[in-house]
């Protein structure tokens, strides 16, 4: 257990410091699976990623494909990437500001076509 909370802070400062050496953030956290055992674990980590976002850099691109509604899954979200040509994959981007832990929109435009979706 010990080697696993290692590794989990080692990967957290990777995240910060790529997030705070990025021009552009494309959050793809997903949502929580069913599969998760330890939720509040999976919120902690999902919610101190946003905060690293927040905090260092206010706006975050999210992503959505042709078959998702919108660019937030369940107003805490943003979705994850789908690879191997699944019919979710991410085609669009867009930019939100991230208050409170919270997305939001910034403009109902500016929406980015992907040419190669993720």
């Amino acid at each position: 257990m010990r080697f696993y909370y290692k590794e989990l802070i080692e990967n957290l400062k990777t995240i910060y410091s790529e997030i705070e050496n990025a021009d552009y953030i494309v959050l793809c956290t997903g949502g929580m699976p069913d599969k998760i055992i330890d939720k509040e674990e999976y919120l902690f980590l999902v919610n101190t990623i946003h905060s690293y976002a927040e905090t260092l850099k206010e706006t975050v691109y999210l992503g959505k494909g042709d078959n998702n509604k919108g660019f937030i899954k369940g107003r805490r979200y943003s979705y994850h990437l789908c690879p191997n040509g699944n019919p979710r994959t991410i085609n669009k981007l867009k930019l939100h500001k991230l208050e409170n832990g919270q997305f939001r929109e910034i403009s109902p435009e500016n929406i980015f076509t992907l040419t190669n979706p993720l």
